[in-house]
């Protein structure tokens, strides 16, 4: 694409300007190869201004800057903000792929990820293709990329959706961060239905630095939403009457056991699964899922929400949600034939553990046994919150590390125990590997080991290293070498 063409939407001034085919758009300088366009972001951390120097080296045929570098005979297009120039020009790079696709955003604290994959799940039961942008992979049409982050660079964003057009796929559904909007990562694609699943008041405060501005950060991904869209909203969260304020879109609501426009009513759940009823204004389906735990029928109720207001059917809603098999690393069942269950899941704030917790509590269980952590240089003031909620609902639990990064895990631990004070029924296991080893170690039959804050990650970071590192894999581990101990019988 020309230039010229690719610059039409931008309020901007240009130096030098000599007009090219463009080849590809980048905002590392790094990737930068001959006839790029790179785009330098001033960044939370880091200037990307300095690096157009490298960027030009590499072959750029241009830059898109904030303001005039020393860059001889360099094409120069100078924008008042590089982040919004990068999401225009992205977008019409690649021919505005969202405009072609009926595309659903997920967005909140917790279940965006489940969520997602539930809706997915739906709209393929309507036969119907589905692509997917978020937490655990990118998939487009053939191709399937794990996940770098919940919604990537407006560049990646664009690539994939104009893949899933190029495969024929009709539908796509995207997790959408509160990171992502703030940065205007998704500025200009066009959301048909915006879904918000929670705000929880002690998560990313080390980025928004208020609730209140988490909270309208949310809430941009509905003020962006045509007035021919849909904004599909918790009743049983406070914040979606603000949200519902802040959009021209049609409202529509969903609870559990609530008077909402989309209700469900769960009728028995265990380890096994759920069965529930969903009530639309289209009528009601019984469900026999696999799945089990209030949260996740809220999940469910928001994926079924969606879904209706895509075109999709109630038959098609209760065909996907009863197929559908769950997400990695979401109450993820380990089972090696041991007489004990063990879950591997995501849960990775307060509000999300709890969740978990409490969920486990109503299957009754003999004993709940917990492991878990806290991230490094990430929202210090959920620490003891979460120490206090595993002292609260676990019968036995494991402080480990999660992924410390640069801060020192014994800091790390000691900002959870301040939630815990006084308590016999916990250990403290730096190492995470032993951590999982103890805790199954401890597990006798119909107990049930969770292992929270990874869930479908594979890697762990520990000062400046990024080491291979899987929960489900040390938890399978752990189990065939517990079967290997004298008189233990927990493997069939």
């Amino acid at each position: 694409m020309k230039l010229s063409l690719l610059k039409k939407d931008l309020a901007a001034r240009t130096v030098a300007f000599h007009d090219r085919e463009i080849k590809g758009i980048t905002c590392d300088s790094r990737d930068v190869t001959d006839g790029m366009l790179f785009v330098a972001i001033d960044g939370e951390t880091q200037d990307g201004h300095p690096f157009a120097v490298e960027a030009v080296a590499n072959g750029a045929a241009a830059v898109v800057v904030q303001r005039k570098l020393e860059l001889p005979n360099t094409t120069q297009i100078i924008v008042p903000d590089t982040r919004l120039a990068y999401a225009l020009l992205s977008a019409r790079f690649y021919g505005f792929p969202s405009e072609l696709l009926k595309l659903a955003g997920v967005t909140g604290t917790n279940g965006k990820t489940t969520v997602s994959w539930m809706l997915r799940s739906i709209i393929e039961a309507s036969g119907k293709s589905c692509g997917l942008i978020g937490t655990i992979n990118y998939n487009a049409g053939s191709r399937c990329i794990p996940a770098k982050n919940t919604t990537p660079s407006p560049q990646k964003i664009n690539e994939m959706l104009a893949e899933m057009v190029q495969a024929g796929q009709e539908y796509a559904v995207m997790e959408v961060s509160s990171h992502a909007l703030m940065q205007k990562r998704v500025h200009a694609v066009n959301f048909d239905v915006g879904i918000f699943t929670n705000i929880t008041d002690n998560e990313h405060l080390d980025y928004h630095k208020t609730f209140a501005a988490y909270r309208d950060a949310k809430c941009k991904l509905f003020e962006a939403l045509p007035s021919s869209g849909y904004a599909v909203l918790n009743l049983e969260d406070p914040s979606s009457g603000y949200i519902a304020q802040r959009t021209q879109a049609r409202k529509i609501t969903y609870a559990v056991a609530r008077d909402a426009d989309i209700r469900t009513l769960i009728n028995d759940m265990s380890m096994s699964g759920t069965s529930f009823e969903i009530f639309t204004p289209h009528g009601s389906v019984p469900v026999n899922a696999s799945f089990f735990g209030r949260y996740n029928v809220s999940n469910a109720t928001a994926a079924a929400a969606a879904a209706l207001c895509m075109g999709i059917g109630i038959d098609a809603i209760k065909q996907g949600l009863e197929s559908y098999e769950g997400t990695p690393g979401r109450l993820e069942s380990i089972n090696c034939g041991q007489d004990f269950s063990v879950l591997v899941d995501y849960a990775h704030t307060a509000d999300a553990l709890e969740n978990v917790l409490v969920t486990l509590k109503r299957i009754a269980p003999r004993r709940i046994i917990l492991v878990f952590g806290c991230g490094g240089n990430r929202d210090a003031g959920k620490r003891p919150k979460m120490g206090a909620v595993a002292k609260k609902y676990a019968d036995f639990f494991v402080v480990t590390a999660d992924n410390s990064r640069l801060e020192p895990t014994a800091q790390i631990i000691a900002a959870i125990e301040d939630g815990i004070g006084e308590c016999s029924h916990h250990v403290v296991e730096p190492d995470r590997t032993e951590a999982i080893k103890r805790a199954i170690n401890e597990a006798d039959a119909g107990d049930v080991v969770l292992i929270a804050g990874k869930g479908h990650e594979t890697y762990q970071i520990l000062g400046s290293t990024t080491r291979p590192y899987d929960d489900r894999e040390e938890a399978r581990a752990a189990i065939r070498a517990l079967a290997q101990q004298p008189n233990r019988k927990t493997v069939a």
